[in-house]
């Protein structure tokens, strides 16, 4: 359970993304409309985007952390990749519009100058709160957080190309301005498919990397008494992993002696942070899968 102090600083790390995202979406739109720039207005919307996604995700986040209920044995971890799912389909939308945008509304007009300040405002505002929820997200292994983290950071860079495209129809060469909400729109929509399926991966349980496999075997081959492992599995809860597997141990040893094995097994993996449930199968050795009954 995290302590009061961390999940406080989880909770602030959403507050800073929700407040100042709102605040840069009507800065920058509003200073798009004025100015006349489609890259800007694009941009604009990114950081909605990121408003809203981060509610989303603070939602999740929220739920998350709730303990286990009789409803809900295995805790409610997958809310945040619900809200993942939920956020990659409202950028998946949002790409599709803008990019509609920018084709259907190419300028022939210069923008005022006025529109690289604000872009200039958005790129050094998203970076410094990239670099904070990456710092907690670190700190307190929250995929939301760090989910949320690369959201800023991505609006950050888009703001980059929105720099370039608004700079180069200042200078004269208009149409700029348009393919750069173009490529704000691609960006946009390639992140979302990012994100849809980094989250159906988990809410379909698929299997985690072999890193995580690795870090099983690693953790549970010297444990006395576990002559093999088989039939390992694993999958994704949250921020945690689930882990089943069957343990080959010593045919002549007693009930009792089995059971102790297999619970310094569970214990050793539920110690080492990242495994929130085990389940294990204790086989005597040397006997097959297909026999096992």
């Amino acid at each position: 359970m995290r302590s009061k102090k961390k999940r406080d600083e989880g909770i602030f790390s959403f507050y800073l993304g929700i407040f100042g995202n709102i605040a840069l979406f009507i800065f920058k739109f509003i200073i798009g409309i004025f100015s006349g720039s489609i890259a800007l207005i694009s941009d604009s919307f990114h950081s909605l985007s990121d408003f809203l996604s981060t509610i989303i995700a603070y939602v999740g986040y929220i739920t998350s952390i709730r303990p286990a209920d009789k409803s809900h044995p295995y805790g409610h971890e997958k809310a945040e990749s619900i809200a993942g799912f939920i956020v990659a389909l409202f950028l998946l939308g949002l790409g599709i519009l803008l990019a509609y945008n920018s084709i259907k509304n190419i300028t022939t007009e210069q923008p005022k100058s006025i529109a690289l300040f604000a872009v200039a405002v958005s790129i050094v505002s998203k970076e410094i709160m990239a670099r904070y929820c990456f710092y907690i997200a670190d700190k307190l292994n929250s995929p939301a957080i760090k989910a949320a983290a690369y959201e800023h950071r991505s609006d950050a860079l888009s703001s980059i190309v929105a720099f370039v495209g608004v700079l180069g129809a200042i200078l004269g060469i208009y149409f700029l301005d348009s393919v750069a909400g173009f490529i704000l729109a691609v960006m946009i929509f390639y992140y979302g498919i990012k994100v849809c399926r980094e989250n159906v991966n988990i809410l379909m349980d698929k299997s985690p990397s072999q890193e995580i496999i690795d870090l099983v075997n690693n953790e549970i081959k010297n444990i006395p008494g576990v002559l093999g492992v088989h039939r390992l599995r694993a999958r994704r809860m949250g921020r945690n992993f689930i882990i089943d597997m069957h343990i080959d141990v010593d045919p002549s040893i007693s009930l009792i002696t089995a059971h102790k094995i297999s619970h310094a097994v569970e214990k050793k993996l539920e110690d080492s942070g990242r495994i929130a449930s085990v389940i294990v199968h204790v086989c005597p050795s040397g006997i097959k899968i297909g026999e096992e009954d």
